[in-house]
């Protein structure tokens, strides 16, 4: 699956359908093009064509009539 744009947020539109995490790391929120897996195995594709998009946590990449792919941003381990 080709993500290139973000379709909104999980706090602007709340759901009932079922959410499949794609976990992204902090520095990975700013790369434009990259390919990852969500917890349920989906393979996604990231292709952003505009410079300085940012993915934030809750972002909404994909949405069906059963399901919706969103962002979550993995807590940062402190040393």
């Amino acid at each position: 699956m080709i993500i290139n744009q973000i379709i909104g947020n999980l706090t602007e539109k709340p759901t009932e359908k079922n959410i499949d995490y794609l976990d992204l790391e902090w520095f990975e929120t700013t790369k434009r093009i990259q390919r990852k897996k969500t917890r349920e195995g989906t393979d996604v594709a990231i292709k952003f064509l505009r410079e300085g998009q940012r993915l934030r946590e809750g972002d909404i990449l994909f949405e069906d009539t059963e399901k919706i792919i969103a962002v979550n941003v993995l807590k940062r381990k402190r040393l």
